[in-house]
C-alpha cells in the first residue's frame, strides 16, 4: 500500500470549501500515523472522500471551526476509540458535534474499537475514568456532557478489533466493507436512542419472507398514533432495501404533498437516476408500471390514511415486480383489510424497555439514577408503553428534580395530557368520518373502559327500536356498529379476548381532555362529567345544565359522604348515562327519579336508597338498569307501565328483595342478573315468556326450584353456581350452549339432554347428590367440555356412555372423579406410553383418545397438564395443554381426578408404522401440586371426530402443524420430562374462568366492570413460546389441544 501518511497543513483556510464528504475519521493522535493513516488511505482508494484532517494540534485545543463544518458535510462519521481517546479535550468536542449532528440530521455514526473492548468506553471504568479525573479539575463544566455522549456512542452497534483477532489489514478491509455497504444505499435516520426496535423488525422480517416468498405481498404496520410505527418501518427499510433491485420511503403521505412529487421520488429512488420526471399524475401512474413493473422492489409508504391515496399514486400489487413488498404504516385497519394485506400489530414498549428509553431521553444513559428510580417507574406506568409519551415526557423532565417530576406526573393525571402528547393522539380522533364515532368515542373514554362490548353498543346506539329491522344501508352510518368498527380501525379501541371495550390511558385522557376543551371553564356545561371534583362541584352547586350528557361519580371508597340536593338533577335535561356508586341525597328520591331527564338509556345506580320502583319511573329511552346493592324489597309497584325497551336488569346483592319482578313488564329483557339475592325466594313464572332472554346468572340464591326455562328460545348462557338449596333444573331450552352449576350440593335432578344439540359447555362440580344426566351422551357431539369433579355418586353406566362417546379434539375434555381408567383403552402407562400405529385393512384412522388420571399432593389448586406427543418415524412433536386441569377448592386434595380428550389425526398427521411416545406431566416449578398418576391410549377408526373451538380461548387456535426434521440423532434429541414440562412456571397455563374471577364481581354476568387501563394478560400463548424453546430443536410443531 502507498504510504499516505496524514500530513501537516499550512493553512487551516485551505480546506474552508464548501465540498461534502463521505467520511469522517474521529480519533486521537497516538493512532494518527499507524491505523488511523491505513485506515483513511485505503477508504481513499476506494473512492471514498474522507474529510482531510491533517492538523497535528496539541492535546487539550478547542476543535475549529472547519472540523465541526466537515462533521457536518460528512455522510458517515467513524469515531475510532482507543485507549486514549478520553484524554484528547478534542476528540471528545468531535464526539459531541458527531452525536449532535446524529440526532439533529441522522448521520450515520459507526464506533470502532480499536486495541480495546466495547465495553472499555465507559467514564467510569479504567483509562477513561483516569482521563474524567483530570477533565473533571481542568473543565468541569463539560465533563458531564462528554460522558453523556460517550455513552451513547458506546450503546451504538460497531466494529470490534478482536473480530479479525487482531490482523489490522483483515479489520481495516472489514471496516471498509462496512462502510460501504453503509453508503451505498439511502439510510434513514432512525431515532437518536433505537430502543427495542430490533425485536420488532426481527418480528416483522417473518412478514417480509424475503427470501422464500416470490409473490408481490401487501404488509401493513397497524397501530395508535406515537407507538412508534414510522420508526420501525424506517429501519426496515435500512435493514432490507439491499435485499431488493430497488428501494423507496414515502414518508407522509396522509400530508398534503403533491403526488406527482411522490411519484417522482418513487421513480428516482428505485431507479437512482434523477433524468425521469412526471408533470402529471396519471403520467406517473403509467411510468411506475413500465419503469418499475418487472424490478423487485421494496416501497415503504408511511402514514397512509385512505385507500384512495394509494389508488392515485398507482401503487398496487401488479405496479411491482415478482418479489416485491409494499410496506404500509397507518393508524387505520380498514386501509388493510381493504387491500387484503397481511397485518403486523405493531406492540407497546414492554416496562423494561419502556425504562430504558426514558432513561436515554432524562439522564443520557440506559438506566436511571437511583433517586429517580421508584418515579421514573410511575412515568413509565402512565405512558403505557407509548415511545412518543416517554420521548416528549422523558425530554421535558430533563434536568428536573425527582419532586419536580412527582409534581408534573400528578398534573397530567389529574388533568390534561402534556399538550405534544395529545396533539399527536388527536389525530385519529380528528380523522373519524362516520357521524356517530366522535360521541362514541368520547363515551367510552368517559365511562365504558373496560365494559362488555355488545352491552355498550347496545345502551349507546341511537337508533330507535322500532328501527332495529332495518338494514345497514338503510341505517347509514349512525348505528353503533359503524362507530365502534371505526374506532376499532382507528386503534382507538380495542376489544380483549372476553369481549371487553379497552382503551390505552393516554388515548383516554385524550378524550377526555377534548371534552374538557369544549368547556374549559363552566363545569356544568361540559357535555360529559367523570372527574369526582368536577361532578362533585356541580352537585352541590347545582349547576348541571342541559349541555351533560353523562356523568359519573363513586363514593364507595370514601370514608366522608356528602350528601346532594335531590334538585341538582333538575336542569339536566340532556342527561342520557347515569352511574352513581353509594351516592347519597338530601329530599324526596322519587322526586329526583322522576325529573331525571327522559333522554336517559343507562342508570347505573349501586346502593339505590328506595324499597321499591315508583310506578311513574317512565323513561321511554331506558334500555340498562343496574340497582346492584340495593334497599329493593319488591322491584317496582302494581302499574301498567310496559318497558319495553329495557334489555339489561341487573339487581345483583340487593339483600333485602323477597319478591321477584313480575317479568311480563320487560318483554324485550336479552339479560337478567339476580345474583346473590339471599331473601329471594324464587323466580316469577313470568320469565319462562322472555322469548329474547339471552344471558341469566341466578348465582348465590337460595331457592330450592325454579320455573320451566324451556320457553326461552334465545337462551345461550345461563349460571346457578353456589345455589346450595337447589334441587333440580327444570326442562331447558335446546338453544342453551353453556350452563354452570358448581356446587349446588342439594342437586339431585337434571333435565333429559337429548336434544341439547348447542351446548359446548356443562359444569356441575361437587353436585354429590347427583348420579346421572339423561340423554347427555346423545348430546357431546357440541360439547367442549364437561366438569362434573367431586361428583361422587355417578352411575358407572353414565360415565361409561359419556367416555366412550365423546367424540371433541381441541381444548376441554371431559373432568371427573376418580382414578379408574376404562378397559378399552389399548395402551396403559404410568406418565408415558409408546406404541406403534397399527396397520388397518379395512378401517380410517381418525384420531386419538387420551386418558389421564392425576391428583394434587399439596393444596387444592388449578394443576395445569401439559402433553408431549412425539412421533419418532417423522421425527416431528407436538406439544398441548390439557388447559382446564384442576383440583377443585370444595374437594378433599387427596381426591383422584380423571381426564378425557381426543386428538384428530388432521393434527396429529399419523400414518401406519409410525412409533409414537406420549408423556403427561404437570407445567410448572418442581413443587408442583399436580401428579400424574396413569395415563392411557386408544385409537379411533371410522369414527366422526370435532375439533372443536373454544371460544373463550380464540387466539388460541393452531391447527396447522409443519412438518420439520428433528436436528440431530434420536438419541441426543430425546428430552427428559424435567426439560419438557415440569419445570415451567405454574401460571403459564392457568386459565382465566369465563367468571374472571370472584363469583360475586366477574364474567359475563357482570355488566359493570369498568377498568381504566388495559392489562397485557399472560395466557397459553406464552406457555407454547416457553415451552417450545425448553423442549429443545427437535419440537418443531406446536399447536393446542385438550
Amino acid at each position: 500500500m502507498p504510504n499516505c501518511q496524514l500530513m501537516k497543513m499550512t493553512s487551516s483556510s485551505s480546506s474552508s470549501k464548501s465540498s461534502h464528504y463521505d467520511v469522517f475519521l474521529s480519533f486521537e493522535d497516538e493512532t494518527r500515523k499507524t491505523f488511523t493513516d491505513h485506515l483513511s488511505c485505503t477508504l481513499e482508494l476506494h473512492g471514498f472522500n474522507v474529510f482531510p484532517d491533517k492538523n497535528e494540534l496539541p492535546r487539550g485545543k478547542t476543535i475549529t471551526e472547519e472540523q465541526k463544518q466537515g462533521i457536518k458535510d460528512s455522510r458517515l462519521a467513524a469515531i475510532i476509540f482507543s485507549s486514549g481517546y478520553a484524554e484528547s479535550r478534542w476528540c471528545l468536542q468531535e464526539l459531541v458535534e458527531i452525536l449532535a449532528r446524529r440526532t439533529a440530521k441522522g448521520q450515520i455514526v459507526l464506533p470502532i474499537f480499536y486495541s480495546i473492548e466495547p465495553t472499555d468506553v465507559n467514564p467510569e471504568k479504567g483509562d477513561f475514568e483516569k482521563a474524567f479525573r483530570k477533565h473533571q479539575k481542568r473543565f468541569p463544566e463539560m465533563v458531564e456532557t462528554w460522558k453523556k455522549a460517550l455513552n451513547e456512542a458506546a450503546a451504538l452497534v460497531g466494529l470490534d478489533f478482536r473480530q479479525t483477532d487482531g490482523h489490522e489489514g483483515l479489520f481495516v478491509r472489514t471496516i471498509v466493507d462496512e462502510i460501504t455497504k453503509k453508503l451505498e444505499h439511502t439510510y434513514l435516520f432512525v431515532a437518536p436512542n433505537p430502543v427495542g426496535i430490533d425485536p420488532r423488525v426481527h418480528e416483522f422480517g417473518k412478514y417480509l419472507d424475503v427470501e422464500r416468498s416470490d409473490d408481490v405481498r401487501i404488509i401493513g404496520i397497524l397501530g395508535m398514533g406515537g407507538l412508534g410505527k414510522t420508526t420501525v418501518a424506517k429501519e426496515i427499510f435500512n435493514k432490507y432495501q439491499d435485499r431488493f433491485e430497488g428501494a423507496s420511503f414515502l414518508a407522509s403521505v396522509s400530508e398534503d404533498e403533491k403526488l406527482v412529487d411522490l411519484q417522482n421520488t418513487l421513480l428516482s429512488d428505485v431507479l437512482r437516476t434523477k433524468n425521469i420526471k412526471v408533470s402529471r399524475a396519471g403520467e406517473g401512474t403509467a411510468k411506475i408500471k413500465l419503469k418499475l413493473g418487472k424490478l423487485r422492489t421494496l416501497v415503504i409508504i408511511d402514514d397512509v390514511d385512505k385507500v384512495k391515496q394509494l389508488d392515485a399514486l398507482g401503487i398496487n400489487r401488479n405496479s411491482f415486480g415478482r418479489g416485491s413488498r409494499i410496506v404500509i404504516t397507518t393508524r387505520n385497519e380498514h386501509v388493510l383489510r381493504t387491500l387484503k394485506a397481511d397485518i403486523y400489530h405493531l406492540p407497546a414498549m414492554n416496562e423494561e424497555e419502556s425504562l430504558e428509553l426514558l432513561s436515554w431521553r432524562a439522564f443520557g444513559k440506559k438506566y436511571p439514577t437511583e433517586k429517580y428510580h421508584e418515579v421514573s417507574r410511575e412515568v413509565v406506568d402512565y405512558c403505557g408503553g407509548l415511545p412518543l409519551a416517554l420521548q416528549v415526557l422523558g425530554n421535558f423532565l430533563r434536568e428536573q428534580t425527582p419532586r419536580r417530576w412527582e409534581d408534573a406526573l400528578r398534573k397530567w393525571k389529574r388533568s390534561r395530557p402534556y399538550v405534544e402528547i395529545y396533539e399527536r393522539l388527536k389525530v385519529s380522533y380528528d380523522r373519524l368520518t362516520s357521524s356517530n364515532a366522535k360521541p362514541l368515542f368520547l363515551d367510552i373514554s368517559c365511562f365504558f373502559i373496560g365494559m362488555n362490548k355488545d352491552y355498550v353498543m347496545k345502551i349507546l346506539d341511537p337508533c330507535d327500536e322500532d328501527d332495529e329491522d332495518r338494514d345497514d344501508e338503510d341505517r347509514g352510518d349512525q348505528d353503533t356498529t359503524t362507530g365502534i368498527r371505526e374506532l376499532h380501525n382507528q386503534c382507538l379501541v380495542t376489544v380483549d379476548s372476553e369481549g371487553n371495550l379497552m382503551m390505552h390511558g393516554l388515548i383516554r385522557d385524550t378524550g377526555r381532555e377534548i371534552v374538557h376543551e369544549k368547556s374549559p371553564e363552566i363545569k356544568g356545561k361540559r357535555c360529559r362529567l367523570w372527574d369526582h371534583k368536577d361532578v362533585m362541584h356541580v352537585l352541590q352547586t347545582e349547576t348541571g345544565r342541559e349541555e351533560i350528557q353523562g356523568l359519573a361519580l363513586d363514593l364507595s371508597k370514601e370514608s366522608h359522604k356528602p350528601s346532594f340536593s335531590t334538585k341538582a338533577f333538575n336542569e339536566m335535561h340532556g342527561l342520557r348515562l347515569l352511574k352513581l356508586k353509594d351516592v347519597q341525597f338530601t329530599g324526596n328520591c322519587e322526586d329526583l327519579l322522576k325529573h331525571l331527564s327522559k333522554e336517559l338509556r343507562w342508570l347505573c345506580w349501586h346502593g339505590f336508597p328506595l324499597n321499591v320502583i315508583p310506578k311513574d319511573f317512565d323513561h321511554p329511552n331506558m334500555v340498562a338498569v343496574d340497582l346492584s346493592y340495593s334497599k329493593l324489597i319488591r322491584v317496582w309497584e302494581d302499574s301498567d307501565l310496559l318497558l319495553v325497551k329495557w334489555k339489561f336488569l341487573n339487581l345483583s346483592h340487593s339483600h333485602n328483595l323477597t319478591q321477584s319482578p313480575n317479568f311480563s313488564k320487560l318483554p324485550n329483557l336479552e339479560q337478567l342478573i339476580l345474583q346473590d339475592c339471599k331473601c329471594l325466594p324464587g323466580i316469577d313464572q313470568s320469565i319462562g315468556k322472555l322469548d329474547k332472554l339471552v344471558s341469566i346468572d341466578l348465582r348465590r340464591n337460595s331457592f330450592c326450584s325454579l320455573p320451566s326455562l324451556s320457553g326461552i328460545s334465545k337462551l345461550e348462557t345461563l349460571y346457578l353456581n353456589n345455589c346450595t338449596n337447589l334441587q333440580k333444573i327444570p326442562d331447558l331450552p335446546t338453544n342453551l350452549e353453556i350452563l354452570e352449576a358448581d356446587e349446588c350440593i342439594a342437586l339431585e335432578k337434571m333435565p333429559d339432554f337429548s336434544e341439547m344439540s348447542r351446548m359446548r359447555v356443562l359444569h356441575l362440580n361437587h353436585s354429590p347428590k347427583l348420579t346421572e344426566i339423561s340423554g347427555l351422551d346423545k348430546s357431546l357431539a357440541s360439547m367442549t367440555r364437561i366438569h362434573m369433579e367431586g361428583c361422587t355418586n355417578l352411575t358407572a353406566d353414565f360415565r361409561k356412555k359419556i367416555l366412550q362417546g365423546w367424540t371433541s379434539c381441541g381444548y376441554g375434555g371431559i373432568f371427573l372423579n376418580g382414578n379408574y381408567i376404562p378397559e378399552w383403552f389399548r395402551y396403559f402407562g404410568g406418565d408415558e406410553v409408546c406404541f406403534v400405529v397399527p396397520q388397518s385393512v379395512s378401517s380410517n384412522f381418525e384420531g386419538l383418545t387420551l386418558c389421564c388420571v392425576y391428583s394434587s399432593n399439596k393444596r387444592p389448586e388449578d394443576c395445569p397438564l401439559g402433553i408431549s406427543v412425539r412421533n419418532k418415524t417423522k421425527r416431528t412433536a407436538l406439544l398441548a395443554p390439557i388447559t382446564y386441569a384442576s383440583v377443585p377448592t370444595f374437594c378433599d386434595y387427596k381426591d383422584h381426578y380423571l381426564w378425557q380428550g381426543q386428538l384428530s389425526n388432521n393434527v396429529l398427521g399419523w400414518q401406519e408404522g409410525d412409533e409414537i411416545k406420549i408423556f403427561v406431566g404437570p407445567v410448572g416449578p418442581g413443587d408442583n401440586s399436580a401428579k400424574v398418576e396413569k395415563i392411557a391410549v386408544d385409537f379411533v377408526w371410522d369414527k366422526f371426530v370435532k375439533e372443536n373451538m373454544d371460544d373463550s380461548h380464540p387466539d388460541l387456535y393452531d391447527f396447522n402443524p409443519h412438518q420439520d426434521c428433528l436436528a440431530g440423532d434420536d438419541d441426543e434429541a430425546r428430552t427428559s420430562h424435567d426439560a419438557s414440562v415440569e419445570n415451567l412456571p405454574s401460571n403459564i397455563l392457568r386459565s382465566d374462568s369465563i367468571d374472571g374471577g370472584d363469583d360475586d364481581e366477574a364474567g359475563p354476568s357482570n355488566i359493570d366492570t369498568a377498568g381504566e387501563n388495559q392489562t397485557p394478560k399472560t395466557g397459553c400463548c406464552l406457555f407454547f413460546s416457553k415451552l417450545f424453546l425448553m423442549c429443545g430443536e427437535f419440537f418443531k410443531t406446536v399447536c393446542n389441544v385438550g
